[in-house]
């Protein structure tokens, strides 16, 4: 089996509601984003998947909050846009844009340098 790994970064804001503290103001982070992949063969090339089909996916993913606020997309009007959430959320809709030899492994997301979320099945 092998194992891909993606990084990006983008910035975006958000606002927790009913939380009891500052974060539930509207605020901003520059997140990072790791997402790994599983894969069991390799094509004729000696190559799970192309590099930039993965990448093209998961920026494609990231411009719909790149310099937005989470809580103004349709996912979250409804659901606290939390780390835990935004990760979550990534993962499912990551999974469903992947050609079908990729499987996802987990999303890991952080808002800041020390904290982070991972999110898998």
């Amino acid at each position: 089996m092998y194992l891909l790994e993606l990084v990006e970064i983008f910035s975006a804001a958000h606002a927790l509601r009913n939380y009891p503290g500052v974060c539930a103001r509207i605020h901003g982070h520059n997140w990072k984003i790791k997402i790994g992949l599983r894969c069991e063969t390799t094509d004729e090339n000696g190559m799970t998947v192309d590099y930039t089909v993965l990448k093209t996916i998961l920026l494609d993913l990231i411009a719909e909050f790149d310099h937005n606020l989470f809580n103004d997309h349709p996912y979250f009007i409804n659901v606290n846009p939390t780390s835990e959430k935004i990760c979550e959320y990534f993962y499912n809709e990551l999974e469903k844009k992947f050609p079908p030899a990729v499987k996802m492994n987990f999303v890991q997301i952080w808002e800041t340098e020390n904290f982070s979320v991972t999110y898998k099945r």
